[in-house]
């Protein structure tokens, strides 16, 4: 849904408004991906909370397969008590493991959702793969989205070129060449 609101802010500019237009455009274009920032930033809250939630019933549900783990290895005991102590430790220890692993999960994908690590920027010569995470490892947030907290920002053609391939020249790194950021 980004990706879209990028691509249509983009479109509208290429297709050469006049300067008014543009403005007004701009200013409309910024307002709904303001809009839409924040409703992603609730939707991504409300994502890490299921997430939370979904995690803490998985928990509950390892807790209840634990619980009859351990009246199973009981009743065993009574008969044996050689080797429950092995028995309980191994299946303590998968519970925490499948917990663990939950959490995790759900974590990685709000992570995700909130900061991805390739952003596709649809454009009428190639669409541009963007390494997102590579340039967070390199530079500054400020950098390419300005001081305050980063998001979402209006880059259309000029802006691109602008930022992008006169920060790969002056870094002496990246590509500058069309084709090189361009992919049909």
């Amino acid at each position: 849904m980004i990706k879209l609101l990028s691509v249509s802010m983009l479109l509208l500019i290429i297709l050469g408004c006049d300067q008014s237009e543009k403005a007004e455009t701009a200013q409309k274009s910024k307002e709904t991906v303001t809009e839409k920032v924040d409703e992603a930033a609730k939707n991504a809250a409300v994502y890490v909370k299921d997430a939370a939630e979904t995690a803490a019933e998985k928990a509950g549900e390892v807790e209840k397969q634990a619980e009859s783990a351990v009246k199973e290895t009981v009743e065993e005991t009574k008969q044996s008590v050689s080797g429950a102590v092995d028995v309980v430790a191994e299946k303590s220890k998968s519970a925490a493991v499948a917990t663990t692993t939950a959490v995790g999960e759900g974590v990685k994908a709000a992570q995700q959702a909130i900061n991805p690590e390739t952003i596709v920027l649809e454009a009428s010569y190639g669409d541009v793969t963007f390494p997102h995470a590579l340039h967070q490892v390199a530079y500054a947030c400020s950098d390419c989205h300005g001081e305050g907290t980063p998001g979402l920002f209006g880059l259309n053609k000029e802006k691109a070129h602008v930022l992008c391939k006169d920060c790969h020249k002056k870094e002496g790194s990246g590509p500058t060449a069309c084709k090189g950021c361009h992919k049909k």
